[in-house]
């Protein structure tokens, strides 16, 4: 997918149920479904960024988990990404590259 996800340890502390995105590399299959990475803002707060919860619907609840499931898939194919972003359940498609 092109993104860099935060440490079991971390989404623990904060209370998240999933995988926290720290970062989305440009041009990747993230990026292109518009999957956001946690950020700043202009007074230099952190905005965490989207969090998966499921891949064609199958619950992720840790980094292991999506590694897991995302190593049943191809590059070319097009999976569903479910994600939380401002409270708000959102589902994108991205077509692995």
């Amino acid at each position: 997918l092109g993104i860099a996800l935060a440490h079991d340890n971390v989404t623990r502390r904060l209370g998240v149920t999933g995988v926290l995105i720290i970062d989305v590399e440009e041009g990747s299959a993230a990026a292109e479904a518009g999957l956001r990475g946690t950020r700043q803002d202009r007074q230099g707060r952190l905005i965490l960024g989207d969090i998966i919860v499921a891949v064609d619907d199958q619950p992720v609840q840790s980094v292991d988990e999506l590694l897991d499931l995302m190593g049943e898939y191809s590059v070319g194919d097009t999976v569903r990404v479910t994600f939380v972003r401002d409270g708000e359940r959102q589902t994108v498609e991205a077509t692995l590259q």
